[in-house]
């Protein structure tokens, strides 16, 4: 890995993830859980929870980068518009900085709609070869 390396994964948010996510973490709120409800808070159905990006994101981090031996120290992310239901995602990140002499990767990224829409995006710190 070096700086300027750029990663680029599709993901789709299937039932299976969803319900998965409300039943392991027993996370009903009505926002998550009430198309009708969400309706009437201007979301055209009701929106997945945020964590569920953070989730691909420690996929991303155990599964996609070639340095098999990582570990995330700090994840920074914010959420800027919804996520529905069989959306299509593309997360997208890039190393800003390695520091050898501490083992750790500055990353950006982002995570977009079909629509080229910025949904969320943030940094993280990756310890490597540890």
């Amino acid at each position: 890995m070096q700086k300027g390396d750029v990663f680029i994964e599709k993901l789709k948010i299937t039932d299976e993830l969803r319900d998965g996510f409300i039943k392991l973490f027993d996370a009903h709120a009505a926002i998550h859980t009430n198309a009708e409800y969400a309706q009437k808070r201007k979301f055209k159905s009701f929106i997945i929870h945020g964590n569920v990006l953070s989730g691909f994101i420690s996929h991303f981090v155990d599964e996609c980068l070639p340095e098999k031996n990582a570990m995330c120290y700090a994840q920074n992310i914010k959420f800027s518009k919804p996520v529905y239901l069989h959306d299509e995602l593309t997360f997208h990140a890039e190393i800003k900085a390695i520091h050898d002499s501490v083992n750790i990767a500055e990353l950006d990224f982002f995570f977009e709609n079909t629509d080229k829409v910025k949904v969320a995006k943030g940094d993280l710190l990756i310890g490597i070869n540890i």
